[in-house]
Protein backbone atom coordinates (compact mmCIF):
# COMPACT_ATOMS: atom_id res chain seq x y z
CA UNK A 1 0.00 0.00 0.00
CA UNK A 2 2.80 2.29 0.87
CA UNK A 3 4.52 1.51 -2.42
CA UNK A 4 1.35 2.32 -4.32
CA UNK A 5 1.09 5.64 -2.50
CA UNK A 6 4.65 6.51 -3.41
CA UNK A 7 4.00 5.73 -7.09
CA UNK A 8 0.88 7.89 -7.11
CA UNK A 9 2.78 10.69 -5.43
CA UNK A 10 5.55 10.50 -8.04
CA UNK A 11 3.03 10.56 -10.86
CA UNK A 12 1.37 13.62 -9.36
CA UNK A 13 4.74 15.34 -8.98
CA UNK A 14 5.66 14.52 -12.58
CA UNK A 15 2.32 15.88 -13.78
CA UNK A 16 2.78 19.04 -11.74
CA UNK A 17 6.34 19.55 -13.02
CA UNK A 18 5.25 18.90 -16.60
CA UNK A 19 2.34 21.27 -16.22
CA UNK A 20 4.63 23.91 -14.77
CA UNK A 21 7.11 23.36 -17.58
CA UNK A 22 4.41 23.60 -20.21
CA UNK A 23 2.97 26.61 -18.47
CA UNK A 24 6.35 28.30 -18.32
CA UNK A 25 6.97 27.49 -21.98
CA UNK A 26 3.59 28.88 -22.97
CA UNK A 27 4.13 31.94 -20.80
CA UNK A 28 7.63 32.43 -22.14
CA UNK A 29 6.48 32.14 -25.76
CA UNK A 30 3.60 34.46 -25.05
CA UNK A 31 5.98 37.03 -23.57
CA UNK A 32 8.36 36.70 -26.52
CA UNK A 33 5.49 37.05 -28.98
CA UNK A 34 4.40 40.22 -27.23
CA UNK A 35 7.96 41.52 -27.40
CA UNK A 36 8.06 40.67 -31.11
CA UNK A 37 4.79 42.49 -31.68
CA UNK A 38 6.16 45.50 -29.84
CA UNK A 39 9.39 45.40 -31.85
CA UNK A 40 7.47 45.05 -35.14
CA UNK A 41 5.31 48.01 -34.19
CA UNK A 42 8.43 50.07 -33.51
CA UNK A 43 9.76 49.13 -36.95
CA UNK A 44 6.58 50.32 -38.66
CA UNK A 45 6.76 53.53 -36.62
CA UNK A 46 10.35 54.04 -37.89
CA UNK A 47 11.70 53.80 -34.32
CA UNK A 48 14.58 51.68 -35.57
CA UNK A 49 17.02 52.07 -32.69
CA UNK A 50 14.33 51.14 -30.16
CA UNK A 51 13.20 48.22 -32.33
CA UNK A 52 16.78 47.00 -32.61
CA UNK A 53 17.17 47.09 -28.83
CA UNK A 54 13.91 45.14 -28.47
CA UNK A 55 15.06 42.42 -30.89
CA UNK A 56 18.36 42.15 -29.02
CA UNK A 57 16.44 41.72 -25.77
CA UNK A 58 14.41 38.90 -27.34
CA UNK A 59 17.57 37.17 -28.54
CA UNK A 60 19.09 37.44 -25.08
CA UNK A 61 16.20 35.28 -23.86
CA UNK A 62 15.80 33.18 -26.98
CA UNK A 63 19.01 33.13 -29.02
CA UNK A 64 17.50 30.84 -31.67
CA UNK A 65 14.47 33.01 -32.42
CA UNK A 66 14.52 33.09 -36.22
CA UNK A 67 12.19 36.05 -36.66
CA UNK A 68 14.12 38.22 -34.21
CA UNK A 69 17.41 37.27 -35.88
CA UNK A 70 16.14 38.14 -39.37
CA UNK A 71 14.54 41.37 -38.18
CA UNK A 72 17.71 42.42 -36.34
CA UNK A 73 19.89 41.70 -39.40
CA UNK A 74 17.38 43.52 -41.60
CA UNK A 75 17.49 46.65 -39.44
CA UNK A 76 21.27 46.60 -39.09
CA UNK A 77 21.76 46.41 -42.86
CA UNK A 78 19.26 49.22 -43.43
CA UNK A 79 20.85 51.50 -40.83
CA UNK A 80 24.30 50.72 -42.23
CA UNK A 81 23.11 51.49 -45.78
CA UNK A 82 21.59 54.78 -44.61
CA UNK A 83 24.76 55.73 -42.74
CA UNK A 84 26.90 55.00 -45.81
CA UNK A 85 24.51 56.98 -48.02
CA UNK A 86 24.67 59.97 -45.66
CA UNK A 87 28.47 59.77 -45.81
CA UNK A 88 28.36 59.79 -49.61
CA UNK A 89 29.69 56.22 -49.88
CA UNK A 90 27.14 55.21 -52.48
CA UNK A 91 28.78 52.04 -53.80
CA UNK A 92 29.05 50.63 -50.28
CA UNK A 93 25.49 51.79 -49.50
CA UNK A 94 24.22 49.99 -52.60
CA UNK A 95 26.00 46.81 -51.56
CA UNK A 96 24.61 47.03 -48.02
CA UNK A 97 20.99 47.66 -48.98
CA UNK A 98 21.01 44.72 -51.38
CA UNK A 99 21.98 42.44 -48.48
CA UNK A 100 18.72 43.13 -46.63
CA UNK A 101 16.75 39.89 -46.36
CA UNK A 102 13.28 39.66 -47.87
CA UNK A 103 11.58 39.66 -44.48
CA UNK A 104 11.32 43.45 -44.76
CA UNK A 105 8.49 43.02 -47.27
CA UNK A 106 6.10 42.21 -44.42
CA UNK A 107 6.66 45.66 -42.88
CA UNK A 108 4.70 48.14 -44.99
CA UNK A 109 6.19 51.41 -43.77
CA UNK A 110 9.66 49.97 -43.46
CA UNK A 111 9.41 48.51 -46.95
CA UNK A 112 8.56 51.98 -48.29
CA UNK A 113 11.55 53.49 -46.48
CA UNK A 114 13.87 50.87 -47.93
CA UNK A 115 12.60 51.53 -51.46
CA UNK A 116 13.00 55.29 -50.98
CA UNK A 117 16.57 54.82 -49.77
CA UNK A 118 17.32 52.42 -52.64
CA UNK A 119 16.01 54.99 -55.13
CA UNK A 120 18.12 57.75 -53.56
CA UNK A 121 21.21 55.55 -53.75
CA UNK A 122 20.56 54.70 -57.40
CA UNK A 123 19.94 58.35 -58.26
CA UNK A 124 23.14 59.29 -56.45
CA UNK A 125 25.11 56.66 -58.36
CA UNK A 126 23.68 57.94 -61.66
CA UNK A 127 24.54 61.51 -60.71
CA UNK A 128 28.08 60.44 -59.82
CA UNK A 129 28.39 58.68 -63.16
CA UNK A 130 27.22 61.82 -64.96
CA UNK A 131 29.64 63.96 -62.95
CA UNK A 132 32.55 61.62 -63.72
CA UNK A 133 31.57 61.81 -67.40
CA UNK A 134 31.57 65.63 -67.26
CA UNK A 135 34.96 65.62 -65.54
CA UNK A 136 36.34 63.34 -68.25
CA UNK A 137 34.89 65.62 -70.95
CA UNK A 138 36.44 68.67 -69.29
CA UNK A 139 39.84 66.92 -69.12
CA UNK A 140 39.71 66.17 -72.86
CA UNK A 141 38.77 69.77 -73.67
CA UNK A 142 41.65 71.04 -71.54
CA UNK A 143 44.09 68.70 -73.27
CA UNK A 144 42.87 70.12 -76.60
CA UNK A 145 43.33 73.67 -75.24
CA UNK A 146 39.59 74.41 -75.43
CA UNK A 147 39.60 76.15 -72.07
CA UNK A 148 36.41 78.21 -72.44
CA UNK A 149 34.42 75.08 -73.34
CA UNK A 150 35.99 73.19 -70.43
CA UNK A 151 35.02 76.03 -68.07
CA UNK A 152 31.40 75.88 -69.25
CA UNK A 153 31.30 72.11 -68.64
CA UNK A 154 32.76 72.45 -65.14
CA UNK A 155 30.48 75.37 -64.21
CA UNK A 156 27.40 73.30 -65.06
CA UNK A 157 28.25 70.63 -62.48
CA UNK A 158 26.07 70.94 -59.36
CA UNK A 159 28.47 71.32 -56.44
CA UNK A 160 25.92 69.99 -53.93
CA UNK A 161 26.08 66.54 -55.58
CA UNK A 162 29.85 66.14 -55.40
CA UNK A 163 31.87 63.61 -53.44
CA UNK A 164 35.01 64.87 -51.74
CA UNK A 165 37.36 63.43 -54.37
CA UNK A 166 35.20 64.93 -57.14
CA UNK A 167 35.26 68.33 -55.43
CA UNK A 168 39.04 68.23 -55.26
CA UNK A 169 39.38 67.15 -58.90
CA UNK A 170 36.99 69.85 -60.13
CA UNK A 171 38.69 72.55 -58.07
CA UNK A 172 42.05 71.51 -59.53
CA UNK A 173 40.66 71.56 -63.08
CA UNK A 174 38.97 74.93 -62.54
CA UNK A 175 42.22 76.36 -61.22
CA UNK A 176 44.09 75.14 -64.29
CA UNK A 177 41.39 76.41 -66.67
CA UNK A 178 41.26 79.86 -65.04
CA UNK A 179 45.03 80.12 -65.21
CA UNK A 180 45.13 79.08 -68.88
CA UNK A 181 42.30 81.48 -69.81
CA UNK A 182 44.08 84.32 -68.01
CA UNK A 183 47.37 83.54 -69.78
CA UNK A 184 45.57 83.27 -73.09
CA UNK A 185 43.82 86.62 -72.55
CA UNK A 186 47.09 88.33 -71.63
CA UNK A 187 48.80 86.80 -74.65
CA UNK A 188 45.96 87.85 -76.95
CA UNK A 189 46.00 91.35 -75.48
CA UNK A 190 49.71 91.63 -76.24
CA UNK A 191 49.11 90.24 -79.72
CA UNK A 192 46.27 92.72 -80.36
CA UNK A 193 48.45 95.61 -79.21
CA UNK A 194 51.23 94.52 -81.56
CA UNK A 195 48.84 94.05 -84.47
CA UNK A 196 47.21 97.40 -83.74
CA UNK A 197 50.51 99.12 -84.42
CA UNK A 198 50.98 97.05 -87.58
CA UNK A 199 47.54 97.91 -88.92
CA UNK A 200 47.92 101.61 -88.08
CA UNK A 201 51.21 101.68 -89.98
CA UNK A 202 49.55 99.99 -92.96
CA UNK A 203 46.68 102.50 -92.91
CA UNK A 204 49.14 105.38 -92.73
CA UNK A 205 51.01 103.90 -95.70
CA UNK A 206 47.76 103.72 -97.67
CA UNK A 207 47.13 107.40 -96.97
CA UNK A 208 50.66 108.24 -98.13
CA UNK A 209 50.11 106.29 -101.36
CA UNK A 210 46.84 108.14 -101.94
CA UNK A 211 48.54 111.48 -101.29
CA UNK A 212 51.12 110.58 -103.92
CA UNK A 213 48.50 109.67 -106.52
CA UNK A 214 47.57 112.44 -108.99
CA UNK A 215 43.90 113.34 -108.55
CA UNK A 216 43.53 114.02 -112.26
CA UNK A 217 42.26 116.98 -114.20
CA UNK A 218 39.46 115.51 -116.24
CA UNK A 219 36.18 114.08 -114.95
CA UNK A 220 37.24 110.57 -115.97
CA UNK A 221 40.57 110.92 -114.18
CA UNK A 222 38.88 112.24 -111.01
CA UNK A 223 36.38 109.36 -111.09
CA UNK A 224 39.24 106.88 -111.52
CA UNK A 225 41.13 108.46 -108.59
CA UNK A 226 38.07 108.30 -106.32
CA UNK A 227 37.44 104.69 -107.33
CA UNK A 228 41.04 103.64 -106.59
CA UNK A 229 40.98 105.49 -103.26
CA UNK A 230 37.76 103.77 -102.21
CA UNK A 231 39.05 100.33 -103.22
CA UNK A 232 42.25 100.81 -101.19
CA UNK A 233 40.31 101.66 -98.04
CA UNK A 234 37.70 98.98 -98.69
CA UNK A 235 40.36 96.27 -99.06
CA UNK A 236 42.00 97.46 -95.84
CA UNK A 237 38.65 97.37 -94.03
CA UNK A 238 38.00 93.80 -95.22
CA UNK A 239 41.41 92.73 -93.91
CA UNK A 240 40.77 94.37 -90.52
CA UNK A 241 37.30 92.87 -90.28
CA UNK A 242 38.62 89.38 -91.09
CA UNK A 243 41.32 89.74 -88.44
CA UNK A 244 38.79 90.78 -85.79
CA UNK A 245 36.52 87.88 -86.74
CA UNK A 246 39.33 85.44 -85.96
CA UNK A 247 40.60 87.14 -82.82
CA UNK A 248 37.71 88.72 -80.94
CA UNK A 249 35.60 86.78 -78.43
CA UNK A 250 32.47 85.43 -80.07
CA UNK A 251 30.06 87.69 -78.20
CA UNK A 252 32.12 90.80 -78.91
CA UNK A 253 32.41 90.02 -82.62
CA UNK A 254 28.68 89.36 -82.85
CA UNK A 255 28.04 92.87 -81.52
CA UNK A 256 30.54 94.25 -84.04
CA UNK A 257 28.82 92.32 -86.82
CA UNK A 258 25.50 93.99 -86.00
CA UNK A 259 27.16 97.40 -85.83
CA UNK A 260 28.81 96.76 -89.21
CA UNK A 261 25.41 96.25 -90.84
CA UNK A 262 24.26 99.57 -89.36
CA UNK A 263 27.40 101.35 -90.53
CA UNK A 264 27.13 100.07 -94.13
CA UNK A 265 23.62 101.46 -94.42
CA UNK A 266 24.70 104.76 -92.89
CA UNK A 267 27.70 104.98 -95.24
CA UNK A 268 25.53 104.50 -98.32
CA UNK A 269 23.07 107.17 -97.15
CA UNK A 270 25.87 109.70 -96.57
CA UNK A 271 27.43 108.99 -99.97
CA UNK A 272 24.08 109.33 -101.74
CA UNK A 273 23.25 112.58 -99.92
CA UNK A 274 26.64 114.02 -100.87
CA UNK A 275 26.24 113.01 -104.53
CA UNK A 276 22.69 114.36 -104.67
CA UNK A 277 24.07 117.87 -104.15
CA UNK A 278 25.65 117.48 -107.58
CA UNK A 279 22.74 115.62 -109.11
CA UNK A 280 22.92 115.77 -112.87
CA UNK A 281 26.47 117.10 -112.75
CA UNK A 282 29.65 115.37 -113.85
CA UNK A 283 31.10 115.57 -110.31
CA UNK A 284 28.37 113.39 -108.77
CA UNK A 285 30.13 110.00 -109.33
CA UNK A 286 33.47 111.15 -107.93
CA UNK A 287 31.75 112.80 -104.94
CA UNK A 288 29.82 109.58 -104.28
CA UNK A 289 32.98 107.44 -104.42
CA UNK A 290 35.00 110.01 -102.47
CA UNK A 291 32.43 110.00 -99.65
CA UNK A 292 32.49 106.19 -99.57
CA UNK A 293 36.29 106.34 -99.37
CA UNK A 294 36.28 108.87 -96.51
CA UNK A 295 33.69 106.92 -94.51
CA UNK A 296 35.57 103.65 -95.07
CA UNK A 297 38.86 105.23 -94.06
CA UNK A 298 37.33 106.50 -90.79
CA UNK A 299 35.85 103.06 -90.19
CA UNK A 300 39.26 101.41 -90.62
CA UNK A 301 40.88 103.62 -87.99
CA UNK A 302 37.90 103.25 -85.65
CA UNK A 303 37.97 99.43 -85.72
CA UNK A 304 41.73 99.31 -85.18
CA UNK A 305 41.68 101.78 -82.29
CA UNK A 306 38.51 100.49 -80.60
CA UNK A 307 39.01 96.73 -80.90
CA UNK A 308 42.78 96.18 -80.95
CA UNK A 309 43.69 97.25 -77.45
Amino acid sequence: MKKKYIIITLIVIIIIVAACGIGFYVYRNSAINKQLEKADLLVNESEYDKALAQYELILDNDSDNKKAKEAKEMLEEYLEAKKLYDEGKLDEAKESIEKINKSYESYNNFKDNIEVLREKINEGLKTNKDIDSSISKARNLIENKKYEEAKRVLDKINSSDLKENQKQTINDLKGRVDSEIKNKAESKKESLATDRIRFLNELNDIQKDINDMPPGDTTAEMNEFADREYKLWDNALNEIYGYLKNNLPQDKFKALEQDEVRWIKEKEVKAKDAADKFKGGTAAPSVYLGTLADETKDRCYKLVNDYMN
